[in-house]
């Protein structure tokens, strides 16, 4: 099933560009929204599961705060509406729960293995069910459930093409070594999958997917100085601006891992364009020396960030005697 949903041309196509999965909003973008939205041959029912009234809300909220298509945030509210059950499950314990729980770990705080803060967190149903329906926090589900998906589409085209260079490399070193024809195995789906990506670039000239991917490191990094556009209702930046700022870290590490994978399989010596692009970068952050104090909130991802950052320093060491 996985194989077959990577495979699909439409998949393929978000995976080729995955800093641009999401187009910016148009007039006609706007018009196909309508266009899917309007409620043709049906008449809209006070008793329906979902509110498409509420979906067209929230559709147009996410493609205004977070500058993609309607038909994109369109999808990912839907998406949002799809998983509702789970998120319900993952959610609050209500007092009615928590007592069970303290009943089959048994009642002693001493000898439970839950959490005591786990245990005096219980609310009302109601209060839970309210809460959980809330314009507010059903957004925050949906911009969660947004910027999940950028960073899955990034990572995934990472992997991807992590096991065709892998199997590259592999096949290279056996011609190498004059070992013959190797007994052949049956390609993964990884590896299939990757060599449908592969097959829509050119490998032997990646220095454009490079300098996409040192681009969309120094928007990432723009961005933290920037905010997201979330406000919940008093106005406030809460747990969602920290996860919007994560997802700037992560996304930034994504790339760089695409930039180090080609740098240290198939590239060499980089093209002088992606090491000016490189060097514009660093220059417009101070070559990161004080880039650590940025977010100290995030201190994983800020770390990881560095790190990479710093490994793929070697991008621009042939051109250090310039």
């Amino acid at each position: 099933m996985i194989e077959c949903f990577l495979l699909d041309p439409e998949v393929l196509q978000l995976l080729e560009q995955p800093f641009d999965a999401h187009a910016q909003p148009s007039a006609q973008t706007k018009a196909a929204f309508e266009t899917k939205t309007s409620a043709i041959n049906v008449t809209p029912s006070s008793s329906a599961k979902y509110d498409v009234k509420e979906v067209k809300e929230d559709s147009l909220w996410l493609s205004k705060i977070a500058k993609i298509d309607e038909i994109s945030a369109l999808r990912v509210v839907v998406e949002e509406c799809q998983s509702r059950t789970s998120a319900q499950l993952l959610g609050q314990f209500s007092e009615e729960e928590l007592a069970s729980i303290r009943d089959a770990a048994g009642n002693s705080q001493h000898s439970s293995s839950i959490p005591v803060s786990l245990l005096v967190q219980g609310l009302d149903p109601d209060a839970i069910q309210q809460q959980f329906i809330r314009q507010d926090t059903r957004r925050q589900r949906i911009f969660r459930t947004y910027l999940s998906e950028r960073r899955y589409i990034l990572k995934c085209t990472e992997r991807l093409v992590d096991a065709v260079l892998s199997n590259r490399n592999l096949t290279t070193d056996e011609n190498d070594k004059g070992k013959g024809k190797a007994v052949e195995l049956a390609p993964s789906w990884q590896l299939t999958c990757g060599m449908a990506l592969a097959s829509r670039w050119d490998l032997d000239n990646v220095h454009p997917i490079l300098l996409r991917c040192v681009r969309a490191v120094g928007t990432n990094l723009k961005n933290l100085g920037e905010r997201s556009g979330w406000s919940d209702q008093d106005g406030e930046r809460g747990d969602i601006e920290i996860e919007w700022a994560r997802n700037q870290f992560t996304e930034a590490i994504h790339a760089l891992e695409i930039v180090w994978q080609f740098l240290s399989t198939i590239v060499g010596v980089p093209s002088s364009q992606i090491a000016l692009e490189w060097f514009r970068l660093q220059q417009s952050f101070s070559f990161f020396n004080s880039f650590e104090s940025v977010c100290a909130r995030l201190s994983r991802p800020n770390t990881c960030l560095l790190i990479y950052l710093h490994r793929t320093n070697h991008l621009s060491r042939p051109y250090s005697i310039i």
